[in-house]
């Protein structure tokens, strides 16, 4: 738990490094912690720069053979005084004493991400931030290219762990955290001394900033970062159990083969494989894949495989079950959602809601801090809908609903009697909340509710857990795949 790495006295002599460190420092102070955990505090740099900027903060530093809890100065910063640990994991902290928490090249090189990040949302008081700076970028240009070099690259030691923004994301939220906003960081070499470097480093630090925005080009960027939130989910009424899912064989497969770099791969070809339902019925597997996969080539949808099949067997239940009502798609994008729901029950009415004018903006507290970049981001057409109900479903079965969900739901829902699958793709907290208290009771028994988003955007996990908990529904949560949920209304 260090970020000395053995350059980092070159890092405190880099102008363009210095302005990074910054940018992170200014950040944190604008969220005003009052008391900061600086975990791995290597020379203190961040400690004593968040102290003068008046943050409470305890620096602590992981030493095998120092004693436990000994204080000392920092060489480098004398008035910083840091907390000796000889525990890799487990923090010499009671729980919930902490606002904010901040690893600036650290959880990369510690032997058990996963057990330091749960240790941290331990320590840290409920709504507490944790800031993650400096991952090293799985797919970074620059470490490419330090290792054909021979030089020191992030990798080369046993328990150094390299990220994607989704594998950061993901281990945050398995570990109780709400992810507010995750990014890949830095195109250009920032490690640059001399007087050279330090004329330059604005001109640097400026240009780094415009690339590490461009989408594609950033992919290839050197770090990761991240800033979360410890999530508390409202309890459950009183004698109602636990339903929250338990992560599925595919998850923890998807977990355990992430340090390799293999969990994309595979999780394509997971994406794509049939579920053990589809395994009953081959036929009716391959033709929802064959279906998907038209639709997602003519830009109809942006759901994977697995989800976009489930749709169609979930409609195919509940038409075999002689479950009433409609197909009720609340976020219908271009429409293949609805189509892959209208084909599996061709004669059921269908209704697909959506603005068609992108995202809206996401305005409850319970929406991370990452949604704001999604504002009006995923416009769809409505005559494109049209278009793909007209090759592929029944156009006479279709009602489209154009609008924002508050200002459409209370007309079109008088007219839908019944619904037999509601699918809300709706993200935020207040969509999902208000397409779950609009359709909700009218979803007749034996149909299905399926939530497109939980296991990605926070807003829609806790708007559907508050939900089921204020309505006493106990009805299991069952996983389609990585992201979406979905549960069927007792008989």
């Amino acid at each position: 738990m260090t970020r000395d790495r053995g350059d980092l006295d070159l890092n405190l002599r880099s102008e363009p490094q210095l302005r990074e460190y910054r940018s992170i420092y200014e950040r944190i102070v604008r969220d005003r912690p009052s008391r900061l955990l600086d975990w791995g505090c290597g020379h203190g740099h961040a400690s004593d720069a968040l102290q003068r900027a008046g943050v409470d903060v305890v620096a602590l530093e992981y030493v095998p053979d120092a004693p436990e809890g000994a204080r000392s100065a920092l060489p480098y910063f004398p008035n910083v005084e840091a907390v000796t640990t000889r525990e890799p994991v487990k923090l010499p902290f009671p729980d919930e004493c902490f606002d904010a928490v901040l690893s600036l090249g650290v959880l990369e090189h510690v032997p058990d991400p996963e057990g330091s990040v749960a240790e941290i949302r331990r320590v840290l008081r409920p709504g507490g931030r944790f800031y993650v700076y400096k991952l090293p970028n799985r797919s970074s240009y620059l470490e490419k290219i330090a290792r054909l070099a021979g030089l020191s690259y992030h990798g080369e030691r046993e328990h150094d762990t390299l990220w994607t923004v989704r594998s950061a994301r993901e281990a945050l939220e398995r570990n109780g955290f709400s992810v507010e906003a995750a990014r890949r960081a830095n195109m250009l070499p920032l490690t640059l001394a001399g007087p050279v470097a330090e004329r330059l480093a604005p001109l640097i630090w400026r240009l780094n900033g415009v690339l590490e925005r461009i989408p594609g080009l950033n992919v290839v960027a050197t770090n990761v970062e991240a800033v979360a939130r410890r999530y508390d989910p409202q309890p459950p009424l009183a004698g109602q159990r636990n339903i929250a899912p338990p992560p599925s064989v595919a998850r923890r497969v998807g977990a355990a083969l992430r340090p390799l770099g293999l969990d994309e791969g595979l999780g394509k070809l997971y994406d794509k494989a049939p579920s053990r339902q589809e395994l009953r019925d081959p036929g009716t597997y391959r033709q929802a894949a064959a279906l998907w996969s038209d639709l997602r080539a003519g830009g109809w949808t942006m759901l994977g495989s697995r989800r976009a099949r489930a749709l169609n067997r979930l409609a195919r239940a509940a038409e075999r079950a002689g479950v009433q009502g409609a197909l009720v798609d609340c976020g219908t994008f271009n429409g293949g959602s609805a189509i892959m729901m209208s084909t599996g029950a061709p004669n059921r009415e269908v209704w697909a809601f959506d603005s068609f004018e992108g995202l809206p903006e996401a305005s409850s507290d319970h929406d991370p801090e990452r949604a704001g970049e999604w504002t009006g981001e995923l416009k769809a057409s409505e005559e494109k809908v049209r278009e793909g109900f007209r090759r592929f479903a029944d156009p006479a079965r279709l009602n489209v609903v154009k609008g924002w969900f508050q200002d459409t739901f209370p007309e079109a829902a008088s007219k839908i009697l019944s619904v037999a699958v509601l699918h809300a793709d709706s993200d935020w907290y207040d969509s999902v909340r208000l397409t779950l208290e609009t359709f909700y009771p009218k979803v007749s028994r034996g149909g299905f509710v399926v939530i497109d988003d939980y296991n990605d955007w926070e807003g829609a996990k806790t708007a559907t857990d508050e939900y089921r908990a204020a309505h006493g529904i106990d009805a299991p949560l069952r996983e389609i795949d990585i992201t979406a949920v979905y549960w069927q209304k007792p008989r």
